[in-house]
């Protein structure tokens, strides 16, 4: 979706706001009934960040007791509060949840915020919601990370879906435009990586090994190059494994697996020993290439590597 659309709705909402004082979304607080406290149901959904910085939070709570009041997100070196102002509401179909008022509870929320980039490389987070009657809940959460560029999609696609009837953007929209209006990377960084083996058979079969850090942007493909021909690795094509020392090395506390390895039987490698031209593509779109030595084995000799790494998987 382009971004000046989304751009145009935030504008359009801002508009209607300043015309309708009530409708779908706009919940009231429930007078209760002296000595009940309230309790809530909740759930996060996905919690996501850039590498950039922002975050975006999405998932659903029972507030129709209590409003939501606000949230607070907690981790290592960081604590972001941003009260309900902030916060976006949708509709969510799935959930079996009823309301007892004429119009449907939007039970859905979206939340998103900045941080300095350098304290936003978290596994995980803690998830903190209050409601206006002083109760609160928090949950621990997986932090899953992604691109700037896909961050920014993400955020407009969550805005393409909502509509008057099944939900309502947040009361201060500043952070949504300061991310749809945010450039682009002019060149996306290639994660730390390494190639550590590439073997070539007589018969034109090659192998290649080693491990990457791709836990925010994925690999998208390998091409290994000669003289005078090419062969292609597709990113979901490649075994991937978990490698302890890598992990030590880069002190990763979430498990991921950073080791890879790929195989081609194609017979499309030429013969020799010598250098290659590696190249990584990430699906950001950055690229990184080098000159890799490759080493020539016999058929049966490639078999035999390509069945170690298979049994070591």
């Amino acid at each position: 979706m382009p971004e000046d659309r989304v751009l145009k709705i935030l504008r359009e909402s801002e508009s209607k706001k300043k015309v309708a004082k009530s409708g779908v979304g706009h919940e009231e607080p429930n007078n209760l009934p002296e000595g009940l406290e309230s309790t809530f149901a909740f759930n996060i959904d996905a919690l996501l960040v850039s590498d950039l910085g922002g975050f975006l939070l999405a998932g659903w709570i029972d507030d129709r007791q209590s409003p939501l009041e606000k949230l607070r997100i907690v981790g290592r070196n960081l604590s972001k509060e941003l009260d309900r102002q902030y916060v976006g509401r949708t509709r969510r179909p799935d959930l079996t949840l009823q309301t007892d008022s004429a119009a449907p509870h939007l039970f859905g929320m979206w939340a998103l915020a900045v941080f300095d980039p350098d304290l936003a490389q978290l596994d995980l987070c803690s998830v903190e919601l209050s409601l206006s009657d002083g109760t609160v809940k928090s949950t621990e959460v997986l932090v899953k990370r992604c691109s700037a560029g896909e961050f920014k999609e993400q955020v407009a696609r969550l805005l393409a879906g909502l509509s008057v009837l099944n939900g309502r953007l947040p009361d201060n929209a500043s952070y949504i435009e300061q991310f749809l209006r945010a450039p682009a990377a002019a060149n996306p960084v290639v994660p730390r990586h390494n190639i550590e083996l590439i073997n070539i058979a007589d018969d034109g079969a090659i192998f290649i090994a080693g491990w990457i850090d791709d836990t925010v942007d994925e690999l998208a493909r390998i091409h290994v190059t000669g003289s005078n021909w090419r062969v292609t690795f597709e990113g979901e094509g490649l075994a991937r494994t978990c490698r302890e020392d890598v992990q030590a090395a880069l002190g990763t506390a979430r498990r991921h697996t950073f080791g890879f390895w790929g195989f081609s039987s194609s017979g499309a490698a030429g013969h020799g020993a010598g250098s290659c031209a590696v190249e990584l593509v990430m699906k950001n779109g950055g690229k990184t290439r080098a000159e890799v030595s490759a080493r020539t084995l016999t058929a049966v000799e490639l078999r035999n590597v390509v069945l170690l790494y298979l049994a070591s998987s």
